[in-house]
């Protein structure tokens, strides 16, 4: 099991299972997942497919999708990071953008350009 004693969770390819055995299933492999104990959230960045540029997802504890990242772009999300405020996560994109990411209402708290 990852993550801190809060949140347990295993990735399996491309399912997330929680600790109470509530799954999800995404159409690509999990890249990486962060959970947020203080949010009730998982952060999901799934592997770049090219079918999608939406791969960040935030989940709550009973499986349900909270948000699906904006579309910002013809290209995907490459990672995700413990963001610069409380409860939020880094998203960065292909095009050198970094986006600081409300972990539970998905909202662009801060963008930069990184190149």
């Amino acid at each position: 099991m990852h993550g801190p004693s809060a949140i347990k969770y295993k990735i399996n390819g491309q399912t997330l299972t929680f600790e109470s055995g509530a799954n999800v299933t995404f159409d690509d492999p999990i890249r990486k997942a962060l959970a947020f104990p203080a949010a009730d959230t998982i952060v999901v960045c799934l592997e770049i497919t090219g079918r999608d540029g939406r791969n960040v997802y935030g989940i709550d504890l009973t499986g349900r999708r909270r948000w699906q990242i904006a579309d910002v772009g013809t290209t995907c999300y490459v990672g995700i990071a413990p963001g610069e405020f409380k409860n939020s996560v880094l998203a960065m994109h292909f095009e050198g953008m970094v986006y600081d990411i409300d972990v539970v209402t998905g909202k662009v708290l801060k963008a930069t350009f990184c190149k």
